[in-house]
C-alpha cells in the first residue's frame, strides 16, 4: 500500500509542477512586449500578444504597459492573426475600458471575420462598460452573410446588456 501512496504522491507533484510551467510569468512581460513590437514574424507577434493577454487575465496590472502597443497593433498590423490576438489580449487584460472599447468597436469593421469575432468577444469581457458598442454589435448580429460572426455579435450584445466587466475595468 505504501508504494502505491508514494507513487500517487509523486505523480501529483509532477503534475502540479508541469501545470505551473504553463502559467505566464510577470518576468516574461518585457520579453513579450519586445517581441510584439520588434519581430518581423506575424506568428511570433500573435503569440506574444496572446501571452500578454494570458498574463493580464491573471493580474492586469502586470501588463498595463502593454495596452497601448496592443491597441496600436490591433489597428495597424497587416496580419489578421496578430489583430485577432491583440483583440483577445485586450479583452483578457480588461483595462482602460473607454479607450479599449472604442478601439474594439472600431475593429468590428475589420476586413477579417476572425478579427471581428475576436473583437466582439473581447467587448463582451468588458460587460456593461462596452454599452457604446451595442448598436454595432446588434447590426452585426442581424447580418445573414456570416453565421459565426452574427452569433458572436449576438452573444456579446447579450452579455454587455446585463453584466458588469469581469474586472471592473
Amino acid at each position: 500500500m505504501r508504494p502505491l501512496i508514494a507513487m500517487a504522491t509523486l505523480t501529483a507533484i509532477v503534475a502540479l509542477a508541469t501545470a505551473g510551467g504553463d502559467i505566464p510569468r510577470k518576468e516574461d512581460v518585457p520579453k513579450n512586449l519586445n517581441l510584439l513590437k520588434t519581430t518581423p514574424s506575424a506568428k511570433i507577434r500573435a503569440t506574444a500578444a496572446i501571452e500578454l493577454g494570458r498574463r493580464g487575465a491573471i493580474r492586469a496590472s502586470d501588463v498595463a504597459e502593454a495596452v497601448e502597443p496592443l491597441l496600436d497593433f490591433l489597428k495597424k498590423d497587416k496580419d489578421a492573426d496578430v489583430r485577432k490576438a491583440c483583440a483577445q489580449a485586450l479583452g483578457e487584460i480588461n483595462l482602460e475600458s473607454e479607450k479599449c472599447v472604442a478601439a474594439l468597436t472600431e475593429t468590428l469593421g475589420d476586413k477579417s471575420t476572425v478579427v471581428k469575432i475576436a473583437a466582439a468577444q473581447a467587448l463582451a469581457q468588458y460587460g456593461t462598460e462596452a454599452k457604446s458598442a451595442l448598436p454595432k454589435l446588434r447590426e452585426l448580429a442581424k447580418a445573414k452573410d456570416d453565421k459565426k460572426l452574427s452569433q458572436a455579435a449576438a452573444a456579446a450584445a447579450k452579455q454587455i446588456s446585463g453584466t458588469p466587466g469581469k474586472k471592473g475595468g
